[in-house]
């Protein structure tokens, strides 16, 4: 399996390349400047908690990113969404519906009364025909398709994945092991990923029953990548950067890909038509995005959180990375 790295060697030229392959240079930093939109609090519950007067209060930032015709989403402990610009920010933002989604660890094979449980809040009217995905861990997702209160997400199938860390080329040797069970929410006539380390992502899907074990298809690793992520005072990349490691799997069973991080962060997005067999990782820009916790009316205790964008060339999608770990991917036609 071919991991994909990213390094820069000067400050103003990046370089991207596959094990074995020449080097390529990319143009140097690319000013990205974020229009702040809206701010949303959003009140969360915990799994199984069915009283609001416990919920948490979490805080939404929306950003318009026209460089890259996407609008992102970042919440404060900088969970990031990133959507195409054609789904509208809106002011307002209305609560639909509230899921519960057990998820087991990579160490357990059958669902028990210890299981994890997670509280998952939808709300529409963030984006014109787009739902809004929030999680009592504070992480966040957004799907273009208008939920209907629809509850009791119906469990499709779970499966672990491995994420490497960077610079490890074997599977074999420090890769972790982490539990995804995936669900398919009937509001939104989706698939809705989610890791034992509370992360999210959700996507359209035409999956609409429970597999039984025999019949899941077991994800097929496909290849890796690296990506270099500045800390905020660090104005450019070199060598001490820090680098987040990023493998790639193929989910036959809902025909997607998933990006997982070393961390157990995810996306997951379609697979593309005309999918490359081979290409760079290239960076295309970087941004800094503030978030406040709830009920915060100012941007002073607000968190800061460095974003680099990277070009997946293989799908042609957009890799955004986060200094605190995170990803979204956003699909490019």
């Amino acid at each position: 399996m071919l991991r994909l790295h990213f390094a820069q060697f000067t400050a103003v030229a990046l370089t991207c390349f596959a094990t074995g392959s020449a080097l390529a240079q990319v143009p140097a930093d690319v000013p990205v400047k974020p229009e702040w939109v809206y701010a949303h609090d959003l009140k969360v519950r915990k799994g199984k908690e069915a009283d609001w007067e416990k919920s948490l209060k979490l805080g939404v930032e929306v950003y318009k990113m026209p460089q890259f015709n996407a609008n992102v989403v970042i919440t404060s402990s900088g969970s990031i969404a990133v959507v195409p610009d054609s789904l509208l920010p809106n002011k307002s933002c209305k609560y639909v519906t509230g899921l519960n989604v057990s998820v087991r660890t990579a160490d357990e094979e059958k669902f028990t009364k210890d299981t994890a449980f997670f509280g998952i809040e939808l709300y529409g009217d963030a984006f014109s025909n787009g739902t809004l995905f929030l999680t009592e861990k504070n992480n966040v997702a957004v799907l273009d398709n208008v939920a209907q209160p629809e509850k009791d997400p119906m469990l499709l199938y779970g499966f672990k994945l491995k994420a490497r860390k960077a610079g490890i080329q074997s599977f074999e040797k420090d890769a972790k092991s982490f539990g995804v069970e995936v669900y398919r929410d009937n509001g939104t006539e989706s698939s809705l990923y989610v890791t034992e380390t509370g992360a999210i992502a959700v996507t359209k899907s035409t999956l609409d029953k429970s597999l039984e074990a025999k019949d899941v298809k077991k994800p097929k690793p496909l290849y890796g990548l690296e990506a270099g992520v500045r800390k905020l005072e660090e104005p450019d990349f070199t060598e001490k950067t820090q680098k987040l490691s990023i493998d790639v799997h193929q989910d036959e069973n809902t025909n997607s890909l998933i990006y997982l991080t070393e961390a157990g962060n995810i996306a997951v997005v379609p697979v593309p038509a005309g999918m490359k067999a081979e290409g760079k990782f290239t960076w295309k820009g970087s941004a800094t995005l503030k978030a406040r916790p709830g009920g915060e009316p100012d941007f002073v205790k607000a968190n800061k959180y460095g974003v680099e964008v990277f070009l997946d060339v293989r799908t042609n999608y957009l890799v955004f990375v986060t200094t605190a770990g995170t990803i979204a991917v956003l699909p490019r036609k």
